[in-house]
């Protein structure tokens, strides 16, 4: 995913990288994977810039696995990953065992994948990998600390509901998705949070948190060798199961079949614009998903035409594309703010710039190259961070295994101009699509916005 910070911050930085002369390198970083007996794939980056180790487990289950009367229960397993386990019974033990290895640790789950990982000591790898095995093979779900985490979880839905941009980007989805947009609801159903019990995640692990669903990845100052070995001895006792995905297979419904129009009404003082699309999908288009990524950034150069017809011309005050890759279906949007007064030139501006992405000269060669070289940074500054960088390949392992991310830098850079058009005539141009945007109540009254439809 391309965000807008993001490429702003890498504009300065490879500015920076350019002027000086400077060639990122990470001498002595070795990428390698190896499939244990019980279908665990092991990855393991050696980069000894600093004496740590990131250890993350990454496994393939989220909201996407979830029935309407499940949704939430994936993210309430994430909240309870580190709340102890057999050899270390209780949140207090689990908290000092932690301490006492200095470990920094972190969760996260989205649609297609949930992630655990903590960083510490490289001298400490052994006694990490142990730590890790105990807590993916014998976690314990404890009723008094699974409704503490309710009540949490709860805070972080309420504490995201007051933030504007989410009511619209859930219009969007609810538009885009339709019948799936609960798998989209990743935070959850408030309903089925609170009526959670013990069992029902021990079901979720039962079924999906099995060696060979799973990927177990260090990064950082280890050796390859000692980390297979230290592997294949902790994950021994781990037992593969039947693959969950024959038996209850994830289905996806029909992308809409018009353009849908949406209005959100929320007190902000700027009108946003979001225009979504079905994407590709890794594995089943992956030339289509590595276009895609270029063209996000191709677009957001300051050169680009895109930036010139809206931001330079000042119908825009800010614009940027976005690819999301996923396993069972991507997301193209296009994200625009501008002045209320100037609503209706600039919300038509957007949607006739979509209009000139098929032009064969509607970029140069010279921003294609300079596309594929900020992603080429890019990828040097992710392999910087151990902690960051693990959490890319887990992505890239879970949408498309781990061949993907080895060969994905070669992928954008072979990128042609044919390969960006057809990405856009089979995905953007012409395609069905979501338009929406977001007004305060003066706006909607002024312009004569019509919440339903956005024809002026």
């Amino acid at each position: 995913m391309q965000k807008c910070g993001a490429i702003k911050l890498m504009r300065g930085l490879w500015a920076f990288l350019l002027v000086g002369g400077i060639t990122m390198a990470h001498a002595g970083e070795r990428l390698t994977s190896q499939i244990l007996g019980n279908g665990l794939e092991v990855i393991v980056v050696e980069n000894h810039l600093a004496p740590l180790a990131t250890i993350k487990i990454v496994l393939r289950f989220g909201s996407w696995v979830e029935s309407p009367e499940q949704n939430g229960l994936t993210h309430l397993y994430e909240h309870m990953f580190f709340k102890g386990h057999n050899a270390l019974p209780s949140q207090g033990a689990f908290l000092a065992r932690a301490r006492q290895l200095g470990m920094v640790w972190d969760s996260s789950i989205n649609e297609e994948w949930m992630s655990a990982q903590f960083t510490l000591s490289s001298e400490s790898l052994s006694a990490g990998l142990d730590f890790m095995r105990q807590a993916v093979q014998y976690p314990l779900v404890d009723e008094d600390e699974l409704n503490r985490e309710k009540q949490i979880l709860i805070g972080e839905m309420a504490r995201k509901e007051t933030i504007p941009t989410d009511h619209l980007s859930r219009a969007v989805a609810q538009q885009l998705w339709g019948a799936d947009f609960y798998h989209h609801r990743v935070l959850g159903d408030r309903k089925v949070i609170l009526a959670a019990t013990p069992d029902e995640l021990r079901l979720f692990q039962l079924r999906y948190v099995l060696p060979n669903n799973a990927a177990l990845l260090v990064v950082g100052d280890v050796s390859s060798e000692d980390v297979f070995e230290l592997a294949a001895e902790a994950f021994d006792s781990w037992r593969a199961g039947f693959d969950p995905f024959p038996a209850t297979p994830v289905l996806v419904s029909n992308p809409p079949g018009e353009i849908r129009d949406t209005v959100v009404v929320q007190p902000v003082h700027v009108a946003h614009m979001v225009v979504a699309w079905r994407g590709p999908s890794l594995g089943v288009d992956t030339l289509g998903s590595v276009a895609a990524a270029v063209f996000a950034v191709l677009v957001g150069q300051n050169t680009s035409t895109f930036q010139r017809n809206l931001v330079d011309s000042g119908l825009v005050l800010e614009a940027h594309m976005d690819a999301v890759s996923r396993r069972y279906s991507g997301e193209v949007s296009i994200s625009a703010t501008f002045r209320p007064d100037n609503f209706w030139e600039a919300y038509g501006a957007v949607i006739a710039e979509i209009g000139k992405f098929g032009d064969p000269n509607y970029f140069t060669h010279a921003q294609l190259i300079n596309a594929k070289t900020w992603l080429r940074i890019q990828n040097d500054f992710e392999r910087g961070r151990a902690s960051s960088y693990a959490h890319e390949i887990a992505a890239r392992w879970a949408g498309a295994g781990f061949d993907y991310h080895r060969d994905r830098l070669d992928r954008l850079q072979a990128v042609t101009p044919e390969d960006i058009r057809g990405y856009l005539f089979r995905y953007v141009i012409g395609r069905p699509r979501v338009n929406a945007v977001m007004v305060d109540q003066q706006t909607l009254r002024q312009q004569r916005v019509v919440k339903s439809s956005l024809t002026p």
